[in-house]
């Protein structure tokens, strides 16, 4: 009789140590959630360089000062714009992975809320890439003639962008409530 009871004793122990390991992946999201977070933080920060080397660059050239026209630092900013695209398509995968964790809801959420954010931010990027792609030739002449007028011609693509920043901005904002709501610190 007591082998029966130490099998059922182990029988239970082994099925509450299973019960515990499945389901919630609470350790693996937060350290999903704090590498995609992290990754996240570099891509702001390249982003707001390349917002400062944009206006500096724009400036400049609507100036009306051809000398002050530098092509190598239009190549240099859309080297920079193409690079964060490809930083924040990581950033997004990371984000998808932690979608993917099982039995944490609020992680998942959050990972999907920062999703959405993220991918915006590609678009705005990818916006602004097409802006300057239009400017390209006139900083390769020297044209602040021609790019002033193209600047003034381009409203449409202004509205775009700045709609796109707005949105990212917004799901971000949601992003950051529900993180703070649900507590999920990292």
């Amino acid at each position: 009789m007591r082998i029966f009871w130490a099998v059922v004793a182990l029988c239970l122990s082994i099925g509450m140590i299973l019960a515990a390991s499945c389901g919630k992946d609470t350790t693996r999201a937060r350290n999903l959630m704090k590498d995609a977070d992290e990754a996240w933080q570099v891509s702001l920060a390249q982003m707001e360089g390349i917002v400062e080397a944009q206006v500096m660059l724009v400036m400049t050239a609507v100036s009306g000062k051809t000398e002050h026209i530098q092509p190598e630092k239009f190549s240099d900013l859309t080297e920079r714009i193409m690079s964060l695209i490809g930083q924040l398509q990581k950033v997004a995968a990371k984000y998808q992975k932690m979608e993917k964790t099982s039995g944490v809801d609020e992680y998942e959420k959050y990972a999907s809320l920062m999703n959405d954010a993220v991918e915006a931010h590609i678009v705005c990027a990818e916006l602004i890439k097409g802006f300057f792609d239009r400017l390209q030739p006139f900083f390769q002449k020297k044209d602040a003639v021609g790019l002033t007028e193209e600047i003034n011609r381009l409203d449409e693509e202004f509205e775009q962008i700045e709609n796109a920043r707005n949105k990212a901005n917004s799901l971000l904002k949601k992003a950051a409530e529900y993180r703070r709501e649900k507590n999920l610190g990292g």
